[in-house]
């Protein structure tokens, strides 16, 4: 091997190293980025869970009449979503109204089950279609954790009018998160 050669191996080795370096500083960056995501996306649960309250559960007033089913169809909330007529705090009246109504029926009727059967739907998202930002008032978080605490609380409400509730579920039908774009 010539001087020459050698030279251009021990500038190569160098080049190489430095790539290494770079590459090791870059990858470095990244996990810190992805620590400081998880990070965040903990810290933005926490918060909203913070926000869930739950009251009491009353004991049911009176006995049921018979063997009677109560079938109460939740879904389609999109809790989050903006329109002019529609926004997190419309969707929660009107939730809590849902369950009002359906309790005083559960009552009347003398139930002694009621099945909530939630059709899905129930959240807007952040990232089902482009532009979706514009056109919601809360995080994805807030949204899931509001609707948990909406659900837990219609749930409450029918177990304070009958002995029994059970709780069916399913996805709703408007797409992959992110939509096609990010299936």
């Amino acid at each position: 091997m010539t001087i020459s050669d050698r030279a251009k191996s021990d500038d190569r080795e160098a080049e190489l190293r430095r790539a290494l370096d770079r590459a090791l500083r870059d990858l470095d960056r990244a996990k810190a980025s992805r620590l400081d995501l998880v990070e965040a996306t903990y810290r933005a649960a926490f918060d909203a869970a913070q926000l869930v309250s739950l009251a009491p559960v009353k004991a049911p007033r009176k006995q049921p009449k018979g063997d009677v089913t109560a079938i109460l169809i939740i879904g389609d909330w999109q809790f989050g979503k903006v329109t002019p007529e529609y926004d997190s705090e419309i969707a929660e009246r009107r939730v809590m109204a849902l369950a009002e109504k359906a309790a005083r029926r559960v009552a009347e009727v003398g139930a002694s089950e009621v099945v909530c059967l939630v059709v899905g739907d129930m959240v807007e998202g952040e990232l089902v279609f482009p532009g979706q930002q514009h056109h919601i008032d809360a995080s994805l978080f807030r949204q899931v954790f509001k609707t948990g605490e909406l659900l837990a609380q219609v749930v409450r409400s029918m177990l304070a009018v009958a002995p029994t509730v059970r709780v069916r579920s399913c996805i709703g039908n408007h797409g992959a998160i992110g939509g096609r774009e990010r299936r």
